[in-house]
């Protein structure tokens, strides 16, 4: 797996060692607690000690992604896109490097410390976010999207687990490990773009009806959808998945729930094709036009990005517009403490400690023999 990735590796006396309960040191960074974990990586807060800039560090096991099918070309093109993306509602990638010896790859990331939209969903009351807040979110996320389509890319997992919140409210859409990129220029590629059966898109529920891995002709009362579907021939609007995604965030952002409730995953891929939800009666009539547009079954009649920031919905004041109180949340806990003072003495611990393991084992490589856990 030499070929898998470009990165810089990491010398013998960089490996990390256990320093101070949870903390480990990598190289220049220091490592505290699992912030988030997939199927062959997980995410733990860091400090770059250097500059004490808290970060997030991506860290990829490569024993993991050769057990997957098609693993290794995943991960390569995850971290090929993160390295390409700067914008403010994008979470970006500083830098990355390679451990050989514990078969791991390190990205390091912004650290974005509000928790994820999810959090903020399941924390307000019914579940609901005040329409300027909503708004404001959404704008970010649109403004995120429309970024990614100027370079080619297709996010295909939007969801409120997959879009991190600051302290201050702004949105910043992660986890690219689905993600494609495209030529966006080449009408051919826009018209002839394929879900393949048995491509890993993002989770199901979250994913318009023309990439569902379901008959749907085979579907009774479905004879007006079903053919709709099919007859695509797996054929998708690539820039149209992100869309449909976004207005199932928007609508349990400002309804609450989920739209496609169902029993199980065969009624759920069922009112997904029929775009079977309902919108309450007490939704501003602009809000409902506006989920209608962004939920459209056919991708052909679904809108476009530049269409949702014309919405009158969407053009309405945000909270930096109108006087209305800002979202403001808190910080999620950190091993390293929330406050600047707390953090320069955890460092310090670290490096005392650091500096006492050199002394009493000056033949040893830094604790190479920690266990590989992180």
């Amino acid at each position: 797996m030499s070929s898998f990735i470009s990165v810089k590796p990491l010398e013998p006396n960089e490996v990390k060692y256990r320093a101070r309960d949870h903390l480990k040191i990598l190289s220049d960074y220091a490592l505290g607690r699992c912030l988030g974990e997939g199927s062959y990586a997980k995410v733990k807060e860091g400090v770059h000690i250097p500059s004490k800039q808290r970060v997030a560090i991506k860290i990829y096991s490569k024993r993991a992604i050769r057990k997957i099918e098609g693993g290794e070309a995943s991960a390569q093109r995850e971290i090929d896109i993160m390295r390409l993306l700067r914008h403010e509602n994008i979470v970006s990638a500083r830098e990355d490097f390679e451990n050989h010896e514990k078969e791991k790859i390190y990205v390091v990331l912004e650290y974005v410390n509000g928790g994820t939209l999810q959090d903020l969903l399941e924390r307000a009351p019914d579940s609901i976010l005040p329409a300027q807040h909503a708004r404001h979110i959404y704008r970010g996320l649109v403004a995120g999207l429309c970024y990614l389509q100027t370079e080619g890319i297709i996010h295909r997992d939007i969801k409120p687990d997959n879009l991190l919140m600051t302290p201050m409210g702004e949105v910043k859409i992660t986890d690219f490990g689905v993600a494609l990129k495209i030529d966006i220029s080449d009408e051919k590629t826009l018209e002839t773009f394929k879900w393949k059966s048995g491509d890993q898109g993002g989770s199901p529920a979250f994913q318009p009806p023309e990439c569902q891995e379901i008959d749907y002709s085979s579907i009774p009362d479905l004879d007006e959808i079903g053919p709709l579907i099919t007859k695509r021939d797996g054929k998708v609007a690539p820039l149209k998945l992100d869309v449909w995604s976004s207005g199932v965030v928007l609508y349990m952002m400002t309804v609450g729930k989920f739209p496609f409730e169902s029993p199980n995953i065969i009624s759920l891929f069922t009112n997904i094709a029929r775009g079977k939800y309902t919108i309450p009666e007490w939704v501003q009539p602009d809000l409902t036009s506006l989920l209608k547009g962004v939920l459209q079954v056919d991708p052909d009649n679904r809108f476009t990005l530049e269409e949702i920031k014309k919405h009158t919905w969407f053009r309405k004041s945000s909270p930096k517009d109108d006087g209305t109180s800002p979202l403001l949340i808190d910080p999620i806990p950190s091993l390293f403490g929330n406050d600047e003072k707390t953090l320069l003495k955890i460092l310090e611990d670290l490096q005392n400690k650091k500096e006492k393991n050199a002394k009493e084992r000056p033949s040893e490589d830094t604790f190479t023999s920690v266990e590989d856990s992180e």
